[in-house]
């Protein structure tokens, strides 16, 4: 029987741990590889901001991990890859489900915060809209798009903390925002 030992073995082939920064992806992975690729546990932050923390086999996620994106993380289990059960955690902490949110869903998330409180809807004071704590103010006759808010006189979602900031939504995106955001019908309507 024949026996290799470590020395044997080119560098690039044995277990290491280190950080690489992929060239073509901008990719930057912190972790064990082997046969230079990512094994064991690692970190891979992606060049959009999203990042991976969690297991991986030949190259691929595989195992258990966590998908974190500036919406809330992923939880689960991945095998060659792909992603075989898991737990999506929106920002706020609120676990998505698919069935039975009453009236806090995922196209309107306002009352989030009186779904999960032991007093439900509190009745005098300021009412919470949104659970982010942003202060926005949507113009009349403007519609709050929940990323931004959306003019229909000129067709453009502009940011909430900087009105010069615009996007324009697709045909789809205008559609969904005029048949179910918030508008301000009668004066500005201030959201906390």
């Amino acid at each position: 029987m024949l026996e290799i030992s470590s020395n044997f073995l080119h560098p690039k082939f044995q277990r290491s741990s280190a950080v690489r920064v992929m060239e073509y992806s901008q990719s930057k992975y912190e972790g064990t590889t082997e046969f230079g690729r990512f094994h064991g546990k690692g970190v891979l932050h992606l060049p959009d901001g999203y990042r991976y923390e969690g297991e991986f086999q030949n190259g691929e996620f595989h195992g258990r991990g966590t998908l974190f994106f500036p919406e809330g993380k992923l939880e689960g289990e991945w095998a060659c890859g792909k992603q075989v059960e898991g737990t999506f955690t929106f920002s706020d902490g609120l676990e998505y489900a698919p069935t039975g949110w009453m009236y806090c869903t995922d196209a309107n998330r306002q009352y989030y915060s009186e779904s999960v409180s032991p007093w439900g809807i509190l009745p005098t004071g300021e009412l919470n809209y949104f659970d982010t704590g942003v202060n926005r103010v949507v113009p009349l006759g403007s519609y709050d798009a929940g990323n931004g808010i959306y003019t229909p006189s000129t067709g453009l979602v502009s940011a909430y903390n900087n009105p010069s900031e615009t996007r324009e939504p697709t045909e789809q995106e205008k559609e969904w925002i005029m048949k179910r955001a918030p508008k301000a019908t009668t004066k500005d309507m201030s959201i906390h």
